[in-house]
């Protein structure tokens, strides 16, 4: 039984080759986050001070002194 000697693609998909389109850039914009990490360490911590903050305003027409009269959605 004969067995063909395997040979190289001349010409490989750009996206299956080493350095192609799949390829991480050498010099990554940020340090890589382990994915053992909850998801709100890998996001950039963002706190507004309570005296920027504003109260949400209630939806027009809703009854604030009672709010069990109002209607179900």
């Amino acid at each position: 039984m004969n067995i063909p000697e395997p040979k190289i693609d001349p010409d490989p998909d750009p996206g299956n080759e080493a350095g192609g389109v799949d390829a991480v850039p050498e010099q990554a914009p940020f340090p890589p986050v382990p994915p053992d990490e909850p998801l709100n360490a890998q996001m950039e911590d963002e706190e507004v001070p309570d005296e920027i903050q504003e109260p949400e305003e209630p939806d027009s027409g809703a009854n604030v002194e009672d709010p069990s009269a109002e209607p179900s959605a």
